[in-house]
């Protein structure tokens, strides 16, 4: 597994990277200087136990099939130039963590079991 932390990776997150026929467990692409929007195709992998694209320049909404990652229990999307409505999380039931701080999103408070999230 390749780190991508810290290597001043730039440009769009290419929707190639999350092929159905892949089994992807980590997407860790945090502190670089990544712009664009986030993949929609990244609500399709669902294996995917973390997401962490925190600390880029990526804009545009959160996509609505977020929420389709189930397995998902840590979601770190906070520094980012993120707009919109923030998907509502409740159906990931693994989520543990989410961050989505210093972006422009529609801020909500939602509860998850015992917890609630504030965005």
């Amino acid at each position: 597994m390749q780190n991508t932390l810290d290597n001043q990776l730039s440009g769009d997150i290419r929707s190639e990277l999350f092929r159905s026929d892949m089994t992807l467990i980590h997407v860790i692409f945090n502190n670089n200087q990544l712009s664009g929007k986030i993949p929609s195709l990244i609500g399709l992998m669902s294996t995917l136990k973390a997401v962490r694209l925190d600390s880029n320049s990526l804009d545009g909404i959160v996509p609505q099939n977020i929420t389709n990652l189930k397995s998902v229990s840590k979601l770190y999307l906070l520094n980012n130039k993120l707009s919109g409505h923030v998907p509502n999380l409740t159906g990931m039931v693994s989520l543990f963590y989410v961050d989505m701080s210093n972006n422009s999103l529609m801020h909500q408070i939602f509860q998850h079991g015992s917890q609630n999230f504030h965005l």
